[in-house]
Formats: C-alpha cells, structure tokens, sequence
C-alpha cells in the first residue's frame, strides 16, 4: 500500500517540474505573479515597481504605495501543466507512457487598491484574489495506470497596507488566507481533503536617482495540514517518517499529511529614465528555501531565480518581453 501512495504523490509533483502554456513559466509549482495581468508577459518582474495592482497585492506589499486613487483589477488567466509521466510498471504491474490529460486551470486574477491620501494617511490598502500556487495531472485514460491522476491548488485572499515613511522610503505588510485542496486520485489509496492556512510577507521600496526604484521582500512559508488523506496499511499512532515525507497518526488506518510552501526573499531593481520615460526596465532575484519546506525538501534544491522584463509605450500601445 506504501508503494502506491508514494506514487500518487509522486505524480503530483511531476507537474511541478514541468513548463506550462503561459508567457512564463512558474518556480517549482509556486506561481509568483508569472499568471499576473502585466507581470506575466514580462517573466513575472515586479518587485521594485509592478504594472498592475495585483503583482503588488501577492508581490511586495510596498508597492502599493505605487497605484493611486482607486484602481480595481478583474480578470483571469487559462493555466495548464505538460507533464509526461513513463513508468516500468513496477507498481501498477503493466508499464505505459502518457501525456497529462488534465484540460488545465481557469486562474482568477483579482485586485483592488484604495489610496489613502485623501484621508490625510501616506497609505494604501489593498486586498486579491488569485491562485498562489498549484499543479495538477491526470492519467485515468491509460489503463495501466490504475486511475491516476492529483491536484494540488492554492488559493489565496490577500489584505495588504504600505505605508510611506519618507518621500523615497515606503515599507509594507500583507497577511494571506489560503485556501488549498488536495487530490490524491489514485483508488483507495488516497482521498480529497481541503486545508485553511495563513501566512504573511513584508516588503520595502526606495526611490532612488535618475528614475530608479529597489524593492526587497520577504515571505513565510505557508504550513498545510490536510487531514485524513492517506490510507496507510499500519495501525497504532504517532509521527511516521516514510522517506522524508512527514505522515502524522491520527488512527490505524489515515494519516496527515504536512505540506509547506517556501519561504522566499527577493530583491528587485526597476529603471525608467530611458527613452524620455518610456522603456521600462525591470529584474527580480528570488530565492526560495525548499531545503526546509516541508514534503517538498527530498524533491527541490534550494533555488536562486534570475528574471528581467522591459516595457515600451509608443502612444496608446504598449509592448512588453521577459
């Protein structure tokens, strides 16, 4: 029975190592503003100085101070992971090789800011919602797989403030309430089952000479606790480690299963002194700490990620790389 829940988490994770049919691709599974409205046609920068409200709201919460007035954002972004899962049959018993038949995500990309200004407070509220991270595959099509198939989806609600200390310094908090589920999909083995966690971020913003602005960020990890999801042939209770993967006891027959999102801190760089005003120019480093995330730890090194975009305005349009 061990043989089989260790291959329906597996699966899970295929997807995350895989790219996805969008302008950039995201970190591990972690999204991180690359499905955003602008930041996602510009390799997800938006550190320093996002271009739309919903970068900052799931970004650095500084930069809030960065929309003015009232601006509300509403869209979403289709989301699909390729993953090609070949395997021997030493579990399942008949060896196949197939493509994730998953039909892919519809992502809601939602924000609105409110500048506080006009009430006499350096500030700026803001408040999301989108999907911070997720994967998902599905094999059921190939009769060799027994039905395989997981699901793992963040949803998160943000409440953010940045404060403006100075005319050049602004710092920032926002708190996140996430919404996951988790789908094992393989029979018997493992079942569906929803958790509700909180984790925060603080974030600072400098404006700098000759149009330049620096960002820095940091985020907690995200602890998730899904309760009764896999079915375990042991009895009696207590912490099981099964090859890094920590399975907490709760009768003879389920088992917890803890899964953390990683801490991440990033920096970020913006300029826009070329081109009278209208080149942008933007690059992010992020680290990720998957060492110490929970679950995630036996499958990810800790990661350094490198990302730059460009903006140009010419009249009405604008056009955007990364």
């Amino acid at each position: 029975m061990k043989k089989l829940n260790r291959l329906a988490l597996s699966t899970a994770l295929l997807s995350a190592m895989a790219t996805s049919n969008v302008m950039a691709g995201p970190y591990g599974y972690d999204l991180h503003n690359v499905l955003a409205p602008v930041s996602a046609s510009m390799a997800g920068t938006s550190i320093a100085k996002p271009m739309d409200n919903v970068s900052a709201v799931f970004g650095n919460p500084a930069t809030l101070s960065e929309f003015r007035g009232t601006e509300f954002t509403f869209g979403a972004t289709y989301y699909k992971d390729e993953a090609q899962l070949d395997h021997d049959g030493s579990v399942t018993g008949g060896a196949f090789s197939n493509r994730n038949n998953n039909e892919g995500y519809i992502v809601p990309q939602v924000a609105v800011t409110q500048d506080l200004r006009g009430l006499g407070l350096p500030a700026t509220l803001g408040a999301g919602l989108t999907a911070t991270s997720g994967i998902g595959v599905e094999y059921r099509e190939e009769p060799n797989s027994l039905g395989l198939g997981a699901e793992y989806i963040n949803i998160g609600a943000n409440l953010g403030l940045s404060w403006d200390l100075t005319d050049n310094l602004t710092l920032g908090t926002a708190a996140t309430l996430n919404y996951s589920m988790l789908d094992l999909g393989l029979a018997a083995a493992g079942a569906q089952t929803h958790d509700i966690a909180v984790k925060g971020s603080l974030g600072l913003t400098y404006a700098l000479p000759h149009a330049t602005q620096v960002g820095l960020f940091y985020h907690t990890e995200l602890r998730q606790n899904f309760d009764d999801i896999v079915q375990i042939s042991d009895s009696g209770t207590g912490d099981l480690q099964d090859d890094g993967v920590t399975v907490i006891a709760n009768d003879g027959r389920y088992r917890n299963l803890i899964i953390e999102q990683p801490r991440t801190l990033g920096v970020g760089i913006s300029n826009e002194s070329m081109m009278d005003g209208n080149l942008y120019l933007a690059a992010d480093i992020m680290y990720k700490n998957w060492a110490n995330a929970e679950f995630w730890q036996d499958l990810y090194k800790d990661q350094w990620i490198f990302s730059m975009g460009a903006q140009m305005t010419n009249g009405p349009w604008e056009y955007r790389a990364g």
